[in-house]
């Protein structure tokens, strides 16, 4: 390779050591790297087919102008060696052919590699390209134009019919969607709401009473001075069947102990009208 002094800067590093540099600049293109000091290239001598070196590997090169070597001398760096005749052994300073070296050989005649297709972005990340999404702010599909499927909600009617609503919730623009046809639902049965109990009593800590026609539940509420205490519902099978619960407290004050009938069928509870007996305890 060629010669090149490093200019010493007057200042001293971290380590109090007096530092130099070098320093080439250029455009990137080969037309203007080629007309400074920076070159010739050199060229590792197992470099593979195509290229000028492996990158990892270090290597003795080729394409230096005077050698293929590098040497630096000057203060600090070991003096030459000579013999007693005063001939030089061992160079001053350092020195290796070892070098890495990577770059890829331009070929003129390869063909260019395809040009790089432009990906459409995707802001709400859901695989619909944003300029076909039609929500681009809401998680949705490509069937929907990337809106959420719509929300089918059945509302009933006042003859139980379903009425079939198409709601599609989107922020960005209105999207009408035909109504599909829906089988007509079945007709729910609603309970009857029994008679009123009977024959209410609470005595020496029992509550008794009966219940009504078409009563399948009694259910009872307890409260103290104002607060609820306690809730009992109890299964009749019978018009005129007696029932008894034990009083849920002891402790002094005001009670008023509420009773009505219910009557359940599936998920619908009716209640009858509510008996209630008030009393306090000393």
């Amino acid at each position: 390779m060629g010669r090149e002094p490093l200019q010493d800067r007057r200042q001293r590093n971290a380590e109090g050591r007096r530092t130099c540099g070098q320093r080439e600049e250029t455009d990137g293109t080969f037309a203007d790297t080629l007309t400074t000091p920076i070159g010739p290239f050199i060229r590792s001598v197992s470099a593979p087919a195509g290229y000028i070196g492996n990158g990892v590997t270090p290597t003795t090169v080729t394409g230096g102008p005077l050698r293929n070597g590098v040497r630096v001398t000057g203060p600090g760096l070991p003096e030459a060696v000579k013999d007693e005749l005063g001939r030089i052994v061992t160079p001053a300073g350092i020195s290796t052919d070892q070098f890495v070296v990577e770059g890829k050989l331009f070929d003129p005649t390869s063909p260019l590699p395809p040009p790089i297709v432009p990906v459409e972005p995707d802001t709400d990340g859901d695989g619909v390209p944003d300029n076909v999404d039609e929500c681009l702010n809401q998680i949705g599909d490509a069937p929907h134009n990337g809106c959420p499927p719509p929300v089918i909600v059945h509302d009933p009617g006042p003859t139980l019919d379903p009425v079939v609503r198409i709601v599609e919730r989107t922020t960005t623009a209105a999207h009408p969607v035909a109504a599909p046809t829906a089988a007509p639902a079945p007709a729910v049965a609603k309970p009857v709401a029994p008679g009123r109990v009977t024959g209410l009593c609470i005595r020496k800590g029992r509550i008794t009473g009966t219940s009504p026609v078409g009563a399948n539940q009694v259910r009872i509420a307890v409260r103290r001075n104002g607060r609820n205490v306690s809730r009992i519902g109890l299964h009749v099978s019978k018009a005129g069947q007696r029932f008894s619960a034990t009083f849920p407290s002891r402790a002094r004050g005001l009670y008023t102990v509420r009773v009505a009938a219910a009557n359940e069928l599936g998920s619908n509870v009716a209640l009858g009208a509510t008996t209630s007996r008030s009393f306090r305890l000393p």
